[in-house]
């Protein structure tokens, strides 16, 4: 794509977006006032009396002005990609990303992700990264995947060491006593919620090897050593840890880059 060091946010693609999404709203609206006038949709009618259809209305009526702050928080993103390195957005990016934020308002770390899709994709050096399939990943993401993958932004590498605190029997077998535990230092750690685990390895941001551990890793035996005082360990039986390995797939990373690093 050429070069544009002339653009700015409101360049033509984004306003068009934004026609899309304004036009969006008041056909909304209009088609809400149609059926309450006329009765057509019973099942709409008794919603508005209730304390959910009070907060669609309110939502609906905000939407444009919390729209246009969203715009200006993207103009400000925006404004930090060096002039010769700023270009045009491809139409598909901006349309989508307009329109599906358009009803994510009120879910900040979403409306975020989807702000830093659009920003991303007029940036030369990130554009060529940002994937139209991306907005339909925010999508499945929820608060708690969203503020475990900025942790991991944070805080983590592409190899990660990982967990799991199991009670050892006379008999050799065991029994897993903890989460899944992610180790950032040496005395910094999280215990990972299962369900948060699960969707972000269904979406393939991140693998978990079950044979497979970074060897001469300290952070593992650092954290556990604070870790296992919180168990009681019965006579004849030991606490040991099952050592793991949490990777960011590359898909993982560019979503991480595109989403959610401003850098």
């Amino acid at each position: 794509m050429k070069e544009n060091k002339e653009i700015n946010i409101t360049s033509e693609v984004v306003e068009k977006a934004v026609d899309i999404v304004a036009e969006s709203t008041e056909n909304s609206r209009n088609s809400l006032d149609k059926n309450f006038s006329k009765g057509i949709n019973k099942f709409f009618q008794l919603l508005n009396a209730t304390p959910v259809g009070i907060k669609i209305e309110t939502y609906i009526a905000e939407r444009p002005y919390k729209l246009e702050k969203a715009m200006e928080e993207m103009k400000k993103k925006y404004e930090t990609i060096p002039e010769e390195k700023r270009i045009e957005p491809s139409s598909t990016i901006a349309i989508n990303v307009a329109k599906e934020m358009n009803y994510y308002l009120d879910e900040d770390y979403i409306r975020e992700m989807f702000e830093n899709i659009l920003v991303a994709d007029m940036n030369i050096d990130k554009q060529s990264i940002v994937s139209p399939a991306f907005i339909d990943l925010v999508k499945q993401l929820t608060k708690d995947d969203a503020k475990f993958l900025n942790l991991l932004n944070q805080k983590a590498k592409d190899e990660n060491p990982l967990f799991e605190v199991v009670r050892r029997n006379e008999d050799h077998t065991y029994v897993v006593l903890s989460k899944k535990v992610l180790c950032f230092s040496e005395t910094e750690y999280m215990p990972l919620e299962p369900i948060v685990l699960d969707n972000l390895i269904r979406m393939n941001f991140i693998e978990i090897t079950n044979d497979e551990y970074l060897a001469y890793d300290t952070r593992y035996d650092s954290v556990f050593n604070i870790v296992k005082k919180e168990y009681t360990v019965p006579e004849g039986k030991t606490l040991e840890i099952n050592k793991r390995k949490l990777n960011i797939t590359e898909l993982g990373q560019r979503f991480i880059k595109v989403c959610l690093d401003d850098k």
